[in-house]
């Protein structure tokens, strides 16, 4: 079974026409997708039209189940499982923390880890993403921009699945 499949999914936007056509996608567990398109060919309107107040939202599916049906627990998991990995690295961190708390973060709010278990956690998110934990204590402009970038997803709490926004 798929993690995530989308079927038939199309959008048209008044002035500016289709940007999606009859897309498909299946993410199998395990497996890692990037999403890449030029500006403004549909990327970011494909995640949005998953959104359980759109009609397109009953072609999208998590786990067999259609994303709209999705309620209490089973979209606390979703929420949980999928998290959005933002291109422009500076952006998407809080300048003023250090990568130990960039990365603890999540796992405190959405995974509700004790500190012990966070900490441990970390590291090993860190390392999953080719990052040595001497970096933790540091801040985001104390690092290379490809260093930034391993960061945002080693921050998905799961570790397991990503979206990824332009």
């Amino acid at each position: 079974m798929n993690l995530l499949s989308v079927t038939g999914v199309s959008h048209d936007y008044p002035h500016h026409g289709r940007v999606l056509h009859e897309i498909q996608l299946a993410i199998a567990p395990g497996e890692t997708v990037a999403l890449l398109g030029r500006s403004g060919c549909g990327k970011s309107t494909g995640a949005d039209a998953g959104g359980s107040g759109n009609a397109a939202a009953r072609r999208y599916y998590w786990r067999g189940a259609p994303l709209a049906a999705l309620k209490g627990e089973a979209i606390g998991a979703f929420r949980r499982d999928i998290q959005l990995v933002f291109q422009d690295a500076f952006s998407a961190v809080n300048p003023r923390k250090t990568v130990r708390e960039i990365v603890s973060e999540p796992l405190r709010h959405l995974l509700c880890l004790p500190r012990e278990a966070r900490a441990r956690r970390v590291e090993e998110m860190l390392l999953a993403v080719d990052l040595a934990p001497s970096l933790l204590d540091k801040r985001p402009a104390q690092l290379s921009g490809g260093q930034l970038q391993r960061v945002c997803p080693a921050r998905a709490p799961g570790g397991t699945a990503a979206a990824v926004d332009p």
